[in-house]
């Protein structure tokens, strides 16, 4: 359930994959990692779950995905999607020096101080802009001219911006209960797959997520 990517040998870790649902798969399933996501649908209609939460996507949506966030992505009814992920770390767009924009507005989305939207489509304030961030990005991936990961970085910086200036970004004043659920969730999914060919009890699983055992059941 948590990905790990394997080392990037070119060293910019910045990673598209087009997919097509279910041409290629029915779904993803469950799981989390630490890095960024972005799901930019090109064709189709499919259904997103980030945390648990549902949404149905179509073309052009672009979903917001922060590290941790447990997440799966699936085929509608008998319908089929294509989409694009773009997965890259945070900490490519940070510095070696100590950087007021890094600690102001890009470390606070991996430690969840910050709520990007879920889900950006067509129409929405800032949407144009955005995908056009990413278009541009694609475009020059094509190609991959001289300095080119100087313009995939002033992209994204340029659309963490334009995020930032929409309405739909909040800062949580404490930690939520729903939050607390999904850190025991994860907990819980690690448990799962180290221990996974051995004899699991609600007991062992209770005590491994912290929960007394009616609790974890419930």
């Amino acid at each position: 359930y948590h990905e790990h990517f394997p080392a990037r040998d070119s060293g910019f870790p910045y990673l598209t994959y087009p997919c097509s649902i279910p041409h290629d798969f029915t779904q993803v399933p469950l799981h989390w990692h630490e890095d960024m996501e972005l799901v930019y649908i090109k064709k189709g209609v499919g259904t997103v779950s980030v945390d648990f939460i549902p949404c149905k996507v179509r073309a052009g949506d672009i979903i917001f995905i922060c590290p941790g966030q447990l997440h799966l992505i699936q085929q509608f009814q008998q319908e089929s999607m294509e989409y694009e992920n773009i997965i890259f770390p945070l900490s490519l767009l940070n510095t070696r020096q100590m950087d007021a924009s890094w600690e102001k507005y890009l470390s606070p989305v991996i430690h969840r101080q910050v709520a990007l939207p879920m889900q950006l489509r067509p129409g929405m304030p800032g949407y144009l802009e955005i995908a056009s961030c990413l278009d541009q990005i694609d475009a020059i991936r094509r190609t991959f001219p001289e300095a080119y990961e100087l313009f995939i970085k002033g992209k994204l910086f340029e659309l963490f911006f334009l995020l930032y200036n929409l309405p739909l970004v909040s800062v949580p004043q404490a930690e939520s209960s729903q939050q607390k659920t999904l850190d025991r969730m994860r907990q819980i999914l690690k448990y799962l797959e180290q221990h996974y060919a051995e004899p699991l009890t609600i007991q062992k699983m209770a005590e491994a997520s912290g929960f007394s055992q009616s609790h974890f059941m419930k």
